[in-house]
Formats: C-alpha cells, sequence, structure tokens
C-alpha cells in the first residue's frame, strides 16, 4: 500500500520480496524476544536500544512478507517497516539509494546475528568485488583499487542498450590534461589509462541506469528520458591479476521504472519475475497485472488488474506529485519519439519499429573479447540491418526473448546468474507466531 509517496519502497520490496533466497532468509532470521535482544549484565543503553529496534525491524519485514505471501488482502501495510526504518511517508527518496541504505541495515543485523566469519545473505547474493586499475603511459606501472561491487552505475547519454551502458561502464578511460595521474615510479604526473575490472561476480546483479544527472544551466538535478533496449540476458566474465574465470550468464528478473518529467517526484512502478514459473507481473502499488509491452512508443502503461492474494502490494497512488507527472506523458513521449528517430536516424526508427509490432531485436551481449582481455562487451548484431528483419519474419522465438522491450522510464534492472537462477530455491516457512500474527 503506497502511504503517500513511498512508491520507491513498494516497488524495490517487490523485488527483493521475489527473491526466494533473500525471502527464505528473511524467514528463517531467529527473532529474539525484546528483553532478551539487550546483552546480558546491562551493557550500554544505545546498544541495547539499537539491538532491539533491529529485532523489531525483522519482526516488521518477516510479518510484511508473511502478509505478502500468504494474505488475501489487495494490498498489505508497510507502515510498521517504515516507520522502524524512519522513513517519512510524505518524502519520496530515491529508489537505488534506498536500497543501498536498507541492504547495508540489514548486512549489519544479519552479521550480528550470525557472530563469526560466515558472510550474511545480503553480501552472499548481491555483493561481488571490483578492481580500479591505473596504468602509466610513460613507464607502465599500474596501481590498483579494490571495493566491494553492489551494482554496477551505468551512464545512459549517447547509448541505446543496457549492453552498450556497461560497455561504457567498462570501457578505458584516459587520464590527461588537467585530469593527468601522479605516477608514483615517474614521481610525476604523466597520462594513464583506467578502466574498471570485474573480480568477483555476485549471484545477482544490480544495473543502475544513471537518469538523474546535474544540469549545469540551471543548478539542479534533471532527469534524462533517453531510451534504452533492454536485454534480457547479459553474460560477464570476471577476470584476476592472473587469469580469467568462466563466463557467467545473467537472466533479467526485475526491472523498477521511474515515470515522470522530474527528478524530484514521479512515479515508481515495477516489473516483476517470479523466479519459479518465469512469469512476470507489472507492480504498480496495489495493481497487478501481465506487464504490456514496452516499446519505443508506448511506456509501461498502469497494470490495472489482478488483485487479491496475487496483490501482495502496494496501495493507493500517491497525490499530488505521482499523478501530477502523468498528466501530460501522452504528448511528451510522442515528441521525445519524434526526436529519438532524428537522433537514431532510420536504423533507429526501424529498430523501435521491430519492438513494436514484433516484439523481436537481436541483442547479444557478451563480455568476452579476446583482443581486448579483461572485460568487454559485444553487442554481436546489434549493427545488423539484414539480421533483425529475417529474425521478425521467420518468428525466431529466441531472438524475439532477447529483449524484453524498449524504455525511457527504466531506471534499475536486476539481472541474475542463470546456473542460480535454474536452482531449485526452496523457502523456509515464516515462523508460526508471524502466520498466527497475520
Amino acid at each position: 500500500r503506497n502511504l503517500g509517496a513511498t512508491c520507491y519502497v513498494s516497488a524495490l520490496l517487490q523485488a527483493l520480496f521475489h527473491n526466494p533466497e533473500f525471502r527464505s532468509a528473511v524467514f528463517s532470521y531467529p527473532l529474539a524476544p525484546p528483553a532478551a535482544a539487550a546483552a546480558p549484565g546491562g551493557g550500554d543503553a544505545k546498544c541495547e536500544c539499537e539491538e532491539d529496534r533491529d529485532e523489531r525491524i525483522m519482526a516488521a519485514l518477516q510479518r510484511l512478507f508473511c502478509a505478502m505471501e500468504r494474505s488475501a488482502l489487495a494490498a498489505v501495510d508497510p507502515s510498521e517497516l517504515l516507520r522502524l526504518l524512519g522513513i517519512k511517508h510524505s518524502e519520496q527518496q530515491d529508489a537505488q539509494e534506498f536500497n543501498i541504505l536498507f541492504l547495508a541495515k540489514l548486512e549489519g543485523i544479519f552479521r550480528r546475528r550470525l557472530g563469526g566469519p560466515e558472510r550474511p545473505v545480503t553480501s552472499r547474493l548481491f555483493a561481488g568485488r571490483q578492481a580500479y586499475v591505473t596504468t602509466c603511459q610513460a613507464c607502465g606501472h599500474e596501481s590498483s583499487r579494490e571495493e566491494t561491487l553492489d551494482k554496477i552505475e551505468v551512464n545512459l547519454q549517447g547509448r541505446k542498450s543496457v549492453g552498450e551502458c556497461v560497455e561504457g561502464y567498462l570501457a578505458v578511460e584516459l587520464l590527461d590534461g588537467d585530469n593527468r595521474y601522479f605516477c608514483e615510479r615517474c614521481q610525476r604526473k604523466e597520462d594513464a589509462a583506467r578502466r574498471i575490472h570485474l573480480r568477483a561476480l555476485p549471484p545477482v546483479l544490480n544495473v543502475q541506469l544513471l537518469r538523474y544527472v546535474y544540469d549545469r544551466a540551471t543548478f539542479q538535478r534533471k532527469k534524462l528520458k533517453d531510451r534504452v533496449r533492454l536485454e534480457r540476458v547479459l553474460r560477464l566474465r570476471a577476470d584476476t591479476a592472473d587469469s580469467q574465470s568462466d563466463e557467467v550468464e545473467y537472466e533479467l528478473a526485475a526491472v523498477l521504472y521511474h515515470r515522470g518529467a522530474s527528478a524530484y517526484g514521479g512515479h515508481y512502478v515495477a516489473d516483476v519475475r517470479d523466479w519459479a514459473t518465469g512469469a512476470w507481473w507489472a507492480m504498480d502499488d496495489e495493481d497487478v497485472a501481465p506487464p504490456k509491452p514496452k516499446d519505443a512508443k508506448k511506456e509501461g502503461a498502469k497494470g490495472k488488474g489482478k488483485k487479491g492474494k496475487g496483490a501482495k502490494k502496494g496501495g493507493k497512488k500517491a497525490a499530488g506529485e505521482e499523478e501530477g507527472e502523468e498528466k501530460d506523458k501522452d504528448e511528451e513521449e510522442e515528441k521525445e519519439e519524434e526526436e529519438w528517430e532524428e537522433d537514431t536516424g532510420k536504423e533507429g526508427a526501424d529498430s523501435a519499429q521491430s519492438v513494436e509490432d514484433d516484439g523481436v531485436e537481436i541483442i547479444e551481449v557478451d563480455l568476452d573479447d579476446e583482443d581486448e582481455g579483461n572485460n568487454h562487451v559485444d553487442l554481436s548484431g546489434a549493427g545488423d540491418e539484414e539480421a533483425k528483419p529475417d529474425a521478425a519474419a521467420d518468428g525466431d522465438a529466441a531472438a524475439a526473448s532477447d529483449t524484453y522491450g524498449v524504455s525511457a522510464d527504466a531506471y534499475m534492472l536486476v539481472y541474475v546468474e542463470r546456473s542460480f537462477l535454474a536452482e531449485r530455491h526452496d523457502v523456509a516457512a515464516p515462523p508460526l507466531e508471524v502466520i498466527r500474527a497475520v
């Protein structure tokens, strides 16, 4: 249920709920009684209060997920969880920022309860490793800085697909001019090449499309309405300093959208895949229905339909901003479609038409270029003007499934490793007292 401007929470919780490993970990968390949550012996009062709050957060999340899974209500109420997290109903936040903060909070809770070297479920599912490697152009000296890979943030401008965005993320960046690199070996600033190396890939990979940018003319954030193709499959390869790992194939499992022209308001919805059946559902607060095709001219209409137990989610639309952003959407999209076709030329228009009419777009995303070594994206067939019409004419099912759609509102994509997705995921039952409470 939307409590005012909490659609971003609803959309994200839907994606997390439909991850059976995450949901099972939430249900399996052993809640401590409120009195036992504090450290014995009368420890620090602040610490005791924080631990008690953590237990109440997990209890609220268990009840919420249990209601989503088992309740016959048209919508469930997330008020208790949002209150414990300190979220104001009237203030809309960035969905990806909330995702990072929420998972970090859960990471701390799980880690405290485990109390050992075992990695919490949040790390096991969502965290990999990446390194920024800078090479001096003068002497060849390399410096490396490694960090956690919890998302891939990709620029949109000038790119027409998620694959191209990822290619840009992994491309070599030249450091020259005022941006030259200080080489420790040369002991002076030199031109350098910097690139990102994927060291270890997580089972669940979040790809963040950077739709919000800073406008130097207005000194404010603005939303980019660039249209991008959403590939169903991404192929990545991690590498270390000594060797490369096997290719990892990811399948699309969720897409979060931000509707509206402003970076300061709008409405978040999500398309989420059921891991067990492969069926997709469009989640728009309390409204749940099969998603409509995302093409270059129409952007995901609201899913009005299935309710009751299947809804499990959402509530009323937020007033004011969220509905106001929809008012001029059709006129705005028609204008942007004309600009998009002018920018991309005939080939871009043909590609848009092929998605609209046939749902066919052959996009092969493969980070496996032996000449480059390390991580690279190969958009095989992306520029093949003859292959696309032939695939459409032949009704090639495999080609038709390569692209989920084309969107100007797609904001965050969740990809799951194919082998991990294919595994049997037995979800633990909620605690009996939680079931009774629901």
